[in-house]
């Protein structure tokens, strides 16, 4: 296609369960005037044999077949790099979207100007086969996300850290030099930046994503060492504010993003209960120190308040965080 206005990005890597729930739902899309980057990496089961089937359909699906499996966040830099659309979207290839997800996030962002659009999404639990909408705050569809103060609520926001259910524009991404630095954990430093270096950012209710949970196999379904993940990705997000000259601005937002993050790895990881003490400490010397507001302050959610006040008790009177955590979690998911 020449001149496409959205560049949709999909990396793939065994999902042949999904994959034709999710490319059906983008080639249907009532906004026409699309790519489909699909990078195959290095996929062992029947995606590329999907790929393949949807590409005889529909013309506008570029195929990359990568040589070796080089993790998804490469894998998404090597869709930026062959883009061409003046609008950037990135769809997870076991997800799907309503048909007219693109025309409203497209409509969106250049009826407003901004250098991103935060789209609606609902939770689709693969086990249950239940669907949960995720909406933020009514402060936030009614309001730009345009000052240092708006931009310090929106990354306390649970569930924001994703770089699917978004719209960026292309030259945006290019004059900041932002990319994906690693391959775990990769949407949390790019999303970071992205809200840094936005002048203008909005959130809409109407531009529906699904975003499916509980699936086997999964990245996220892997819990053994993710929070070590999440230690260098803190460690990168600080020197990403320090090298900006704004951590002690950001600092304000940056202590209860971490301590969320943290928080939830812990109630949920499966390594033993002593090495997850040792983690507690570690994290509590080299991160929360020097923090000068206790984090769970800044929630306004009971849930959050409570277990960012047992997290940030535990690690001031070296509790292990993990077993009250796990304890907390049973007694949130009994009413969820």
């Amino acid at each position: 296609m020449i001149n496409p206005k959205v560049s949709i990005i999909i990396p793939v890597y065994n999902v042949d369960p999904y994959l034709r729930q999710c490319l059906g739902s983008i080639i249907s899309q009532t906004f026409e005037n699309i790519e489909i980057i699909i990078i195959n990496d290095c996929s062992t089961d029947n995606s590329y044999q999907i790929i393949q089937e949807y590409q005889e359909k529909d013309k506008r699906i570029i195929t990359i077949n990568l040589e070796k499996n080089t993790g998804l966040g490469n894998t998404r830099n090597t869709g930026l790099k062959h883009s061409t659309g003046k609008y950037i979207v990135f769809i997870d290839s076991d997800d799907w979207v309503e048909k007219n997800y693109i025309e409203t996030l497209c409509n969106s962002i250049e009826k407003n100007n901004c250098d991103f659009v935060i789209a609606t999404h609902y939770t689709y639990d693969n086990s249950t086969k239940k669907l949960k909408s995720f909406k933020q705050k009514e402060f936030f569809y009614k309001n730009e996300v345009d000052s240092i103060a708006k931009k310090q609520k929106l990354i306390t926001l649970r569930m924001i850290w994703s770089v699917w259910n978004k719209i960026y524009k292309r030259d945006f991404l290019t004059a900041n030099n932002i990319s994906f630095k690693t391959n775990r954990m990769e949407d949390n430093l790019f999303i970071y930046n992205v809200i840094l270096k936005a002048s203008k950012i909005i959130l809409i209710k109407n531009a529906i994503y699904y975003y499916r949970i509980n699936r086997k196999n999964s990245i996220m379904d892997n819990r053994t060492d993710r929070i070590y993940d999440c230690i260098e990705i803190a460690a990168m997000i600080k020197k990403l504010l320090v090298s900006n000259n704004v951590f002690e601005i950001y600092s304000k937002s940056f202590y209860p993003y971490l301590a969320l993050m943290f928080a939830a790895e812990l109630e949920v990881s499966n390594l033993y209960l002593a090495e997850l003490k040792k983690i507690s400490e570690v994290l509590k010397h080299v991160f929360f120190e020097d923090m000068k507001i206790p984090f769970y302050k800044t929630y306004d959610k009971c849930i959050y308040k409570i277990r960012l006040f047992c997290f940030y008790s535990c690690l001031k009177y070296g509790i292990n965080y993990a077993i009250l955590g796990r304890i907390l979690r049973k007694f949130y998911n009994l009413f969820h």
